[in-house]
């Protein structure tokens, strides 16, 4: 839903003050119930696991942008996220140091990262990276995964 920031104008009857009030609270309570396409995911991976996959009841949602606070039973060396659309962020928040991240080439969904190409990101605890993926189609065309920042924990 779109509200109009036009309206009301200074000139409205007191009587239909109250419809741009209800209009507001149903947009207000859209985001507040998560329809404004941010979500959260926590999400443990089982041991040994090497690619995450977006989708309906996949890893990942579908949903724009995605806060994924991410843990593993044991080692998980992720090179590649599947399904993703162009411009749909996921940011993930480490729960330990199972998990690491592949720096790949611009194709089939891999992690562009910004460090030399074949290394690893090794994360630990509380640090975060945000992905952002240029080039998929939700479907068959993975894209690429292009680091946008990291922060890592000094605590």
């Amino acid at each position: 839903m779109t509200i109009d920031a036009t309206q009301p104008t200074d000139q409205v009857l007191v009587a239909e003050i109250p419809s741009y009030i209800r209009a507001s609270r149903v947009e207000i309570n859209s985001i507040i119930s998560g329809d404004a396409d941010i979500t959260t995911t926590e999400l443990t991976l089982a041991a040994g696991i090497t690619h995450l996959v977006v989708g309906t009841g996949e890893d990942l949602t579908s949903i724009p942008l995605e806060k994924v606070i991410l843990g593993a039973a044991g080692p998980c060396p992720i090179s590649q996220i599947r399904g993703g659309l162009q411009g749909q962020v996921k940011i993930f928040i480490f729960q330990g140091d199972n998990v690491t991240f592949t720096a790949g080439a611009k194709v089939l969904g891999q992690l562009y990262l910004n460090q030399p190409l074949a290394t690893t990101f090794t994360p630990e605890i509380d640090d975060v990276i945000a992905l952002m993926n240029i080039d998929g189609d939700g479907g068959a065309n993975y894209g690429y995964w292009q680091e946008l920042y990291r922060k890592l924990s000094v605590r």
